[in-house]
């Protein structure tokens, strides 16, 4: 299970920057801040890069979970220059697996590539029942050729849709964005309907575009000062649309798309939603997917 009490471990953290990607030894890391988990070789090398890029962001160490294997990520290892990268071999259930990895500090990121719906919901909230605190991030296929680069203007899109369901994911934006000296983005989706946001609803009974859009407006930010939340590096915007698409075109040039989890674990098959499937296979940058258990 996660071990918190490791806290003079030699780990390996790893930095990029605008020409190549580069290791570093961190002697006083307190774990491993970043697991990345590989499924097969073709997706090894978008998603150590999108690793290594979180790794050195959150300023902790990264590990490999490999289910293709150990040796078959050599090649990608060696040309993407990851010495001394630690690499786990694991063939059985991949929860299984990241709950043995003893080196895992409370709220690492676990990085995935595109999974089925299922597997996904299981993973989410098998860590979520286990008290983990971390976000699943999801590269999907259309951030594959996006390379991560750290910029002036370094910005978290959040998804929410004004209810407490969606606070988890508010809140974790806010702090990492404080880890990462980043601005936070906070969207919600509105229509004139019944229902909106990230598959909550969102009470705008108004008829005109203009007036419900300030509506929006005015309900995504007395979500966040509600919360408690501060405001000096948020920037609250209320965008008409379909969800996933909205949250979509909002994340272009962001580090991460963040989105919330949801309720109850008793009915997990309609949790995470048509719009948070929708980002995990089409936003372009990864997705981070965080649960009840961040609050």
């Amino acid at each position: 299970m996660f071990n918190p009490s490791r806290t003079a471990l030699a780990l390996t953290a790893v930095a990029t920057d605008n020409e190549h990607m580069a290791s570093r030894t961190v002697s006083e890391a307190v774990g491993t801040a970043t697991l990345v988990v590989v499924e097969d070789v073709s997706s090894a090398d978008p998603l150590l890069e999108w690793g290594a890029y979180e790794a050195d962001r959150r300023h902790g160490g990264m590990c490999v979970l490999s289910l293709a294997g150990a040796s078959a990520l050599d090649p990608v290892i060696k040309t993407r220059r990851y010495p001394h990268l630690r690499v786990v071999e694991w063939s059985a259930d991949l929860l299984e697996g990241i709950r043995a990895e003893e080196e895992l500090v409370p709220g690492a990121m676990i990085v995935v590539g595109p999974l089925d719906e299922s597997l996904l919901v299981d993973l989410v909230f098998g860590l979520a029942d286990d008290g983990f605190g971390g976000p699943v991030v999801v590269v999907p296929r259309s951030a594959w050729l996006t390379r991560p680069s750290r910029t002036a203007n370094s910005r978290l899109t959040v998804g929410f849709h004004g209810s407490g369901s969606s606070l988890p994911a508010l809140r974790w934006a806010v702090a990492e964005a404080t880890r990462r000296d980043a601005e936070v983005r906070a969207v919600l989706a509105w229509s004139e309907g019944p229902y909106g946001g990230i598959g909550g609803p969102v009470p705008i009974d108004l008829h005109r575009h203009e007036r419900a859009g300030a509506a929006a407006k005015d309900l995504a930010v007395a979500t966040l000062t509600g919360a408690g939340l501060p405001m000096e590096h948020v920037t609250a915007v209320a965008r008409r649309g379909y969800p996933s698409r909205v949250l979509i075109h909002e994340a272009a040039g962001s580090e991460l798309l963040i989105v919330g989890a949801g309720g109850s674990v008793l009915h997990r098959h309609r949790l995470l939603g048509a719009a948070t499937i929708g980002c995990t296979r089409r936003s372009p940058v990864p997705v981070a997917i965080v649960s009840s258990a961040a609050a």
